[in-house]
Order: C-alpha cells, then structure tokens, then sequence
C-alpha cells in the first residue's frame, strides 16, 4: 500500500514541472523575441520547486516503510536467527 502511495508525488511532481514549463514556453510566446530572464524566471522555479517536492515526498514515504535498525537491533535478530537454527537442527536430528 505504502510503496503504491511512495509513486504518487513524483507524478505530482512532473505534473508541476510540466506546468512550469507551460508558463515558460507561454512567457516566451507572449514576448516573442523580446523575452527576458525575469519573464521565465517564474515558470522555471516553479517547475524546480515542483520536481523537488515530488522527490520529498517520494523519499519521505519510502523511509517509512525501511524498518528503523541499529546495531542492537542487528544483534538481536542475528541472535534470534541463530537461535532458530539451533532448534531447526536439533528438531531434525531428534527426528533421524
């Protein structure tokens, strides 16, 4: 579930670059041959700012689905790990 919601803000986040886009490629068509920086300036941060939060977003959610593991907690299931090993071994040979 989370992994499928993890795919919606980098949409979003192309969605307003392409809209950044349009109001550059708008820009330049209204001034023509005459356009100058502060006329695209807008669209270009907008579509900057949008790819950006598309990839917030996406990392955000990501995050939250990597369980938090530290060194105690790697010891701990390396422990478990071996524990069930010594108990599959042991139930095996009891069963030869």
């Amino acid at each position: 579930m989370l992994a499928t919601l993890a795919q919606i803000p980098p949409l979003l986040g192309l969605l307003g670059t392409v809209l950044g886009f349009l109001q550059i490629f708008n820009a330049l068509q209204m001034a023509g041959s005459h356009a100058h920086m502060e006329d695209l300036a807008g669209g270009v941060w907008k579509a900057l700012i949008a790819m950006a939060a598309g990839h917030r977003g996406r990392d955000s959610v990501l995050r939250r689905l990597q369980l938090p593991c530290g060194p105690r907690e790697l010891d701990r299931l390396d422990m478990e790990r071996g524990r069930l090993r010594n108990r599959e071994h042991r139930d095996g040979a009891a069963k030869q």
